[in-house]
């Protein structure tokens, strides 16, 4: 049998050892608990992300068909986009056409690309984008490295860039129907227009590829 003092040892071991997981159940459980909810954080805001690619790239594709270059590299560099996204709106009917396009000569798609550009000042129901979910989490980026942090940071300050290029379009092609606008203002205006949305296509185009380094960070 061990002696007294062995047992009496023993004994405030225990108790020690007691104390000690007593303070420290509360912090792992909050560690673990705070863990799962990183996953959830980032789960949740990669999913709002992988939307706004989706939407941004056929916003993209319309800019490029009225007013930009819609050619094989622009098809090649969008399919794979389209065929990614498993949101609630998949592009199917999207998907099939650009591969009948990419079945085209370059002569074909450069004549088809054409007839679909659009004159100048001529407007698209262009809309804003928002990421509600991400603006709401930006305290919680605990999820994610801090490169990846950054990128978040710069996809955000570059959806207001985005938005506020929007405003800037509706203002300008506002100028282009008011009464008594002389044809040299009316034309600047419309071209203004067009700029914007060239502009509009560039922002869309580093989101996406933001959005595209995030999932691999």
């Amino acid at each position: 049998m061990a002696d007294e003092p062995t047992q009496v040892w023993n004994a405030l071991l225990l108790v020690l050892l007691g104390w000690c997981l007593g303070l420290l159940g509360p912090a792992i459980i909050e560690t673990v608990r705070k863990r799962y909810r990183n996953k959830e954080i980032r789960a949740a805001i990669l999913a709002e992300l992988h939307e706004v690619r989706h939407r941004l790239a056929a916003t993209i594709s319309l800019f490029e068909s009225r007013f930009g270059t819609f050619d094989r590299k622009f098809l090649e560099w969008l399919l794979p986009i389209l065929k990614d996204y498993k949101g609630p709106n998949p592009s199917a009917d999207a998907i099939e056409s650009i591969e009948k396009l990419l079945a085209l000569t370059n002569e074909q798609l450069a004549a088809l690309g054409k007839r679909a550009q659009a004159p100048v000042g001529g407007a698209l129901g262009i809309k804003k984008h928002a990421v509600r979910y991400l603006d709401s989490r930006l305290a919680d980026l605990g999820g994610f490295s801090e490169r990846a942090q950054a990128l978040l940071l710069d996809i955000r300050t570059r959806i207001d860039l985005y938005n506020e290029e929007v405003d800037q379009i509706r203002y300008f092609f506002q100028l282009t129907y008011q009464s008594g606008i002389s044809p040299e203002n009316h034309a600047q205006a419309s071209q203004l227009v067009v700029n914007g949305y060239v502009n509009l296509g560039k922002q869309a185009r580093q989101i996406i590829e933001h959005i595209e380094s995030l999932r691999t960070t």
